[in-house]
């Protein structure tokens, strides 16, 4: 992931295209899917919303979501293009607006720093999502990424100060103490990511650090900006370095291996993918590359001024990133899977003891599987699904199956989080049910008053929020755009006791009058309530409706 510093520099760059190199292109579709359709003058820096895409990771929904240098969360499926959300910044949305790396925290809600406030917003997997936010415990500390830990709590990479910030929803924000950062650096920390030992492995100027739950830190040289890393097929970290052009991979050991890659490649991001291979994000010469764990490369080129700052592996088991320069949102199909691989796991979240059901591609013959390093029960199920009892755990640990052809790759979406973070409900106890969101009637009053019932089975605070979902279609991405109406209308309030309670939503101007001109037609429009639970933990129910004016 690319430092905001970096980004801004990147984006000025005029890049020749890649077509014009002689690199080999793998078999694959891409899909490409602006995030500002209509930038002002051709000019994305201009753009008020969906600009610079900065982050990917799949949800717990199967969606893939995304945070923008526009203070947008975005969701983004492969059939029905992308929807894209305002964080409510407030005072703080008036300066800069870049949002950070996302993380599926334990309580299965999305985690994404502010790097303006020090902070860290939390996002409900729902359309549309429900926003918290909770303060840094220190300031001016330019957080950038963050990952669920081994521990279960969020640890985040601060790009101005020498530690980690370590947060438990609903508890303590502290900083965990780094060896200081090279001398001439300007940025302390790039990003983040579990090893496959149980450390946090951290991405620095020339040096990558690697931190035990308990704050142990060993430091080992590299020799370039070390912008993103990822644990590979083979179960050692690979990492992309920006400034040497050049893809890397570090033992637990500290031993490293270095594999140049053409002058001008700058790999800002890296990932592993469903296919046994590292997917590498290039961050100016504009494609999508393919690299072995021997070392041999091929490249998918992307068409005029790509910048790729993120990528992740989908539910879908595709590869998915952010195009910085082009403000996009791309797929890309690896091909054909000859080994067993995972792309999705339902529930993704939840205790120990958790039923996941796995699917993927040639999990047949499964001979064993392990949660991280342990050992899992399962029930062979078909060639492209099986069921996995996740045993004892915490923080994030992918799913791996090994068959005769092999052991599936550890990626983003064979990763299971562990609900044990603390002030989250026992194992042992039923999860609250979910508040249910109903409309009272199919048609809003002529000014725009929507009335909303919620019932819950247990008091508490609650908020509502409603909105027109972007379509799909470009000529509905480019109207909605146009109009500016990706939230409806939102409240808040308390259930005294458990029952049903209606609350009435104020839509605004934009939006009654996109109602009154869709007519008999009628607009769709999504709902969705959250009840706090305490803790830092909240449950969600969300639901769809196509209304008109009366």
């Amino acid at each position: 992931m690319l430092h905001p510093m970096v980004r801004r520099a990147a984006i000025l760059i005029a890049v020749a295209a890649i077509a014009a190199a002689s690199w080999a292109t793998p078999a694959g579709a891409l899909s490409l899917w602006p995030t500002c359709p209509s930038p002002p003058g051709g000019d994305y820096a201009l753009c008020t919303r969906g600009a610079f895409p900065q982050s990917v990771l799949p949800g717990p929904d199967g969606a893939v979501w995304f945070t923008t240098a526009r203070a947008n969360l975005g969701r983004a499926t492969a059939a029905g293009g992308i929807s894209q959300f305002d964080v409510p910044l407030g005072a703080a949305g008036s300066g800069e607006q870049l949002l950070g790396g996302l993380a599926v925290g334990s309580d299965g809600n999305l985690w994404f720093p502010h790097y303006a406030t020090s902070g860290l917003w939390r996002g409900s997997p729902t359309v549309p999502p429900l926003f918290s936010y909770s303060p840094g415990g220190a300031t001016d500390t330019g957080p950038q990424d963050v990952v669920l830990g081994p521990d279960g709590a969020l640890w985040v990479a601060e790009a101005k100060t020498d530690a980690l910030g370590h947060y438990v929803p609903g508890g303590a924000f502290t900083q965990i103490p780094l060896p200081p950062k090279v001398p001439g650096s300007f940025v302390s920390s790039f990003a983040i990511a579990n090893g496959p030992d149980g450390r946090l492995w951290v991405a620095r100027d020339k040096r990558i650090d690697a931190v035990t739950p308990s704050g142990t830190v060993s430091a080992f040289t590299v020799p370039g900006t070390v912008s993103d890393l990822a644990t590979g097929p083979d179960g050692l970290v690979w990492f992309a370095e920006y400034t040497s052009d050049s893809v890397g991979r570090i033992a637990t050991t500290g031993a490293t291996t270095i594999f140049p890659l053409p002058a001008g490649s700058a790999p800002a991001s890296i990932t592993t993918g469903p296919d046994g291979a590292l997917w590498i994000g290039l961050g100016k010469s504009g494609g999508i590359m393919r690299m072995t764990t021997g070392g041999s490369w091929t490249v998918t080129p992307l068409p005029f001024s790509s910048q790729v700052s993120s990528i992740t592996t989908g539910a879908d088991g595709a590869i998915w990133f952010g195009d910085l320069g082009g403000s996009r949102i791309g797929r890309l199909d690896v091909g054909p899977l000859s080994g067993p691989a995972v792309t999705a796991l339902v529930p993704s979240v939840g205790p120990a003891g958790t039923v996941v059901t796995v699917t993927g591609h040639a999990l047949g013959g499964v001979r064993s599987v392990s949660v991280g390093d342990v050992n899992a029960a399962f029930t062979a199920g078909s060639a492209s699904s099986l069921r996995v009892t996740m045993p004892p755990g915490a923080g994030a640990a992918p799913i791996r199956v090994r068959t005769a052809a092999g052991t599936s790759p550890p990626t983003d979406a064979s990763t299971f989080s562990y609900s044990t973070t603390a002030g989250a409900p026992s194992p042992s106890a039923a999860p609250p049910p979910a508040p249910t969101v109903t409309v009272s009637a199919p048609s809003l009053s002529t000014t725009g008053t929507l009335t909303v019932s919620i019932s819950a089975t247990r008091p508490g605070a609650f908020e509502v929020a409603a909105a027109l979902p972007v379509s799909g279609t470009k000529a509905h991405v480019a109207r909605a755009t146009k109009l500016r109406i990706p939230r409806a209308g939102t409240a808040k309030g308390t259930l005294t006791s458990t029952g049903t309670k209606k609350v009435r939503l104020k839509l605004n101007a934009t939006t009654v009058r996109a109602l009154r001109r869709a007519g008999r037609r009628g607009v769709k429009v999504e709902i969705a309530a959250k009840l706090d639970l305490g803790g830092g933990q909240s449950t969600v129910g969300q639901g769809g409706f196509r209304l008109t004016l009366r």
